[in-house]
C-alpha cells in the first residue's frame, strides 16, 4: 500500500522562501515511460519567474541531461553521474573520478559475472562518453536512455581516461548477483543500487548531496531554502541538503524512511504537482 503524500498546508511557512529544487528522474520525475510530465515546461517558466532554480540530480551523463532538458538544459544547473559531475553554463565546475585501481577492480569483478545464463552491461562513464564492452541490444537499448555520447569498446581496461563511476546493468535482481561480489570494494568507493537493474560504483567522496552542497555555495543558498525529491538509495544523501525532502509515494521504503515529506507517485506527477502547490502556498 503506497504512503498518503505530505498535506503541503503544513508546510505554507517554509516554501515562502524556496530557491532551489533538486529532483531525481526516473521515478522521481519522469513518467515511467521516461518523459517529463505534461506541465513541466509551464512550472520551468514559473519558477523562473518566482527566482526559483530547478537542477536535475541524475546518475545519467551531463550530456544526456543537456539534451532531455532542451531549451533549459545549457544554462541550469546540472547534478550529473550522481554527484560525481556538476554542470553550470553548460561548464563542469566540480569533477569527482574513481581511483583508476578501483574502477580496474570493479570492471575485473563485473566480467566474471557476465556469463551467457546471467549477462552483466558494464558501463564505463568517461569524461567524454560512456564506455561498453557488451554489444547486447537489450542493454545498448536500456543504456542509451541513459548515456547519448557512448561507444563499444573492445577493452574497457584499455580505456586512458578517468571514470566518473562504473555501472552495472543485471538483467536479473542486482541485490542477489551484482552487489554480494563487489562487497570487497565497499569502503573504496560508494556501492549502490541505483535501479531496478542498476548498481553504481561512484568515487566515495561523490554524492547528489554533496554536489547539491557545491550549488548552494555558488548560488548561495541554504537547505533551509531547498527541495529535494528522490525514490531510490542514490537519492538518500540528498535530503540532508534540503530541510524539504521529499520521497516519492513509490520510493523504496528506505528512502521513505529517510525523507521528511512525500510526494504522489512519479506516474501521478508528483513532483510537479508538490512544487506548484508550494509556490500556491507562497503566493509566486
Amino acid at each position: 500500500m503506497r504512503p498518503n503524500p505530505t498535506d503541503l498546508n503544513s508546510l505554507a511557512q517554509r516554501a515562502a522562501d524556496i530557491q532551489l529544487v533538486v529532483a531525481d528522474l526516473d521515478g522521481t520525475l519522469l513518467l515511467p515511460d521516461k518523459t517529463l510530465p505534461a506541465g513541466f515546461a509551464a512550472l520551468m517558466e514559473r519558477m523562473a519567474a518566482a527566482g526559483v532554480r530547478f537542477v536535475p540530480g541524475s546518475g545519467r551523463q551531463l550530456q544526456t541531461l543537456e539534451d532531455m532538458f532542451g531549451p533549459w538544459g545549457a544554462s541550469m544547473p546540472i547534478i550529473a553521474e550522481n554527484g560525481a559531475n556538476v554542470g553550470i553554463d553548460g561548464t563542469s565546475i566540480a569533477t569527482t573520478f574513481l581511483p583508476a585501481r578501483v574502477a580496474y577492480r570493479a570492471v575485473s569483478i563485473l566480467r566474471t559475472l557476465n556469463t551467457r545464463a546471467a549477462p552483466v552491461g558494464i558501463i564505463y562513464c568517461g569524461e567524454d562518453a560512456a564506455y561498453a564492452e557488451l554489444n547486447n541490444p537489450e542493454f545498448v537499448k536500456e543504456s542509451l536512455a541513459y548515456y547519448h555520447a557512448n561507444r563499444v569498446v573492445d577493452d574497457l581496461l584499455a580505456l586512458p581516461g578517468g571514470a566518473f563511476k562504473i555501472a552495472a546493468y543485471d538483467f536479473a535482481d542486482p541485490a542477489t548477483h551484482i552487489l554480494p561480489a563487489l562487497e570487497e570494494l565497499r569502503g573504496l568507493a560508494d556501492v549502490t543500487q541505483s535501479g531496478q537493474h542498476w548498481v553504481d560504483i561512484n568515487p566515495r567522496d561523490a554524492s547528489k548531496g554533496r554536489a547539491i552542497a557545491v550549488v548552494q555555495e555558488h548560488f548561495g543558498i541554504t537547505p533551509a531554502q531547498t527541495v529535494a525529491f528522490g525514490d531510490f538509495h542514490n537519492d538518500i544523501s540528498m535530503f540532508s541538503r534540503a530541510d524539504l525532502s521529499f520521497a516519492m509515494a513509490n520510493a523504496h521504503p528506505d528512502v521513505l524512511a529517510a525523507a521528511r515529506y512525500i510526494a504522489p507517485m512519479n506516474s501521478e506527477a508528483g513532483v510537479v504537482r508538490t512544487v506548484n502547490g508550494l509556490l500556491d502556498l507562497a503566493g509566486r
